[in-house]
């Protein structure tokens, strides 16, 4: 089996997954909330007082999210692994590393697992040091995912959903008329739309409720928009497999011109 199959297919699953992330918070799939009216109650009365519209997560919605967002990060740095894994194995059968990654360049130097993989695949050392880790690099901040990877291993990677919209809303109570409005809230928790005097709320379901995505301020990506990231974390890591590639086949070319 070709070393590269195994990462590319590692990146298409993780893809699959942003793309689930996206398609359920895009708008919000309608399996993780509810919009309903309700009758509110004051004891003792058994009557109702009145009539409330209120939004309801019927899901947790941040460790549903989080749970595709740990896949997705798993699934990247399992391609980047695979793809060590599966060069150093074409020499030393026995051995099982995984691919080099520190939180700095300057720790990456001296991981332990770098000059395996140099050995198995000469120039991959000045490869991820001096072209994909390049000093002072623009993307050094995402090549930290592989610490979050390790977190999602042990805990749920929470995002904070930051706002919700609700459009759309079309409905009556009594004499009023509400059409294609909108409210803001968090998604995580109940928000109350509308109260009445007692006056029957009806509502179309026309309605949409959309979030945004963003990692906790305490993390390692703080406040970055999830999708965003995780597409940017996938871009890089699609790099690294495609210049893996071209140096493992110069590799085997330079050994064949040898032997001829």
């Amino acid at each position: 089996m070709s070393v590269f199959i195994s990462p590319r297919l590692k990146v298409e699953r993780a893809c699959k997954h942003i793309q689930e992330l996206e398609s359920i918070t895009f708008p919000l799939s309608k399996e993780l909330y509810e919009i309903k009216v309700e009758a509110e109650f004051a004891f003792p009365r058994p009557d109702a007082i009145g009539m409330s519209l209120v939004y309801r997560p019927t899901q947790p919605i941040a460790e549903t999210l989080g749970l595709i967002i740990g896949d997705v990060i798993s699934n990247f740095r399992a391609a980047l692994d695979h793809l060590a894994s599966g060069i150093v194995r074409e020499v030393d059968s026995t051995k099982r590393p995984y691919f080099p990654m520190s939180d700095s360049r300057e720790e990456l130097s001296k991981n332990r697992f770098l000059p395996i993989l140099d050995a198995a695949l000469p120039g991959a050392s000045e490869l991820l040091l001096g072209k994909l880790r390049p000093e002072g690099g623009g993307d050094e901040l995402y090549w930290l995912f592989h610490s979050m990877d390790n977190d999602s291993k042990h805990n749920i990677i929470l995002p904070t959903v930051s706002a919700v919209n609700i459009e759309n809303i079309n409905l009556t109570s009594g004499g009023m008329t509400m059409t294609n409005c909108g409210v803001g809230g968090d998604a995580t928790k109940q928000i109350n739309l509308l109260r009445t005097g007692g006056e029957p709320i009806r509502i179309q379901n026309t309605f949409d409720v959309s979030v945004e995505l963003s990692f906790p301020s305490e993390s390692i990506f703080p406040n970055l928009p999830v999708i965003r990231t995780l597409q940017k974390i996938g871009e890089i890591v699609t790099l690294t497999i495609n210049e893996f590639e071209k140096l493992y086949t110069t590799n085997k070319a330079d050994k064949v011109k040898e032997l001829a």
